[in-house]
């Protein structure tokens, strides 16, 4: 019996080793081929649909759930993964290599300065997160809020739009409400009246999405936003319908945070997210998770991304993502 376990378990292991040796020989998922010059835009196209390893004749739509990984970015992270587990035991963990063994504590400056460019703000205004829902969070539980204190999303918020605020309103005693957006939201100025007719004097919080998630209605939140300043409001955009699927700037948006996942349209590995917080506000918002750099007042991006070990590879494939998507865009 201990003889067939044994075989059967050698059969496993060469056939997990046969997949990932037919996904590197299969072809060279190198971004080199990106770059080639297209007379047809059509045939261009056809050649992106290639990059990905999905099934012939079958197309993909559910890029609002978690977009398809470019093999490029399959690639990155399978090589990581398998080459820090031959080599575990000549890495030094303190002499360099701390970020390649592990994420979580590390401020992986190079990557924030790329997906900095994509958003346009300062490298040390983002966070790498896990999510969207982690960066509302990292955003809601590190504000300063008071018993009264009103805050307001949409009644069309996706849950991770809306948990925060309503566990805040119950654990610190402020007030929840929701605008009711307009059916259908075609007029932007339905949609900033429909906010603005909520907003008091005790309103603390505007959180409400860029693009929203069911009904994909871009809102005005740049006017939203504008207004809010003028009243002393914080405003939280929830972008996790954007980043990878229209151009962001939220510079020119005036946003206090911004919060979006880039495993859907920006097709990086699950697990991957991004949280921008305005330099000015930085400082208001407390840890939520604390580790070394937990009071870190030079690089509050990186104090806000002290979340305890994690997975390189994914750090990887976050990284390989972003050169995918800028050579594309190009």
């Amino acid at each position: 019996m201990n003889e067939r376990r044994a075989f059967l378990k050698t059969l496993s292991l060469a056939a997990i080793s046969a997949s990932f040796l037919s996904f590197d020989s299969k072809k060279d998922w190198s971004l080199k081929i990106l770059g080639d010059t297209y007379n047809d835009p059509e045939d261009y196209w056809r050649m992106i649909r290639k990059q990905f390893p999905l099934n012939e004749g079958q197309t993909y739509f559910n890029n609002g759930t978690l977009g398809p990984t470019p093999g490029y970015v399959l690639d990155k992270m399978i090589h990581h993964m398998l080459q820090y587990s031959r080599e575990a035991a000549t890495v030094d963990y303190k002499n360099g290599s701390g970020p390649e063994l592990l994420s979580g504590y590390f401020p992986y400056d190079e990557l924030r300065t790329k997906l900095a460019k994509i958003v346009n703000c300062d490298p040390k205004e983002i966070s790498l997160t896990q999510n969207a829902t982690f960066g509302m969070n990292y955003v809601g539980m590190g504000l300063e809020l008071k018993p009264g204190d009103e805050l307001l999303n949409t009644n069309q918020e996706h849950g991770g739009g809306f948990g925060t605020w309503q566990l805040l309103a119950k654990r610190k005693n402020c007030i929840y409400k929701q605008a009711t957006m307009p059916m259908p939201a075609n007029d932007p100025q339905e949609i900033y009246d429909a906010i603005f007719n909520e907003v008091g004097p005790k309103t603390k919080v505007i959180a409400i999405p860029h693009i929203v998630s069911v009904y994909g209605t871009v809102m005005p939140v740049k006017e939203i936003c504008t207004e809010a300043k003028k009243r002393g409001i914080f405003t939280v955009l929830d972008g996790a319908q954007c980043v990878g699927h229209v151009a962001v700037d939220v510079n020119d948006i005036g946003c206090d945070a911004y919060y979006s996942s880039l495993h859907k349209w920006m097709l990086a590995p699950a697990g991957s997210g991004i949280l921008y917080i305005n330099r000015e506000v930085a400082p208001d918002i407390w840890s939520t998770i604390a580790s070394y750099n937990w009071d870190n007042q030079d690089d509050h991006g990186f104090r806000l991304m002290q979340n305890g070990t994690g997975n390189p590879a994914q750090i990887v494939g976050l990284d390989a993502t972003v050169d995918f998507f800028n050579t594309i865009r190009g």
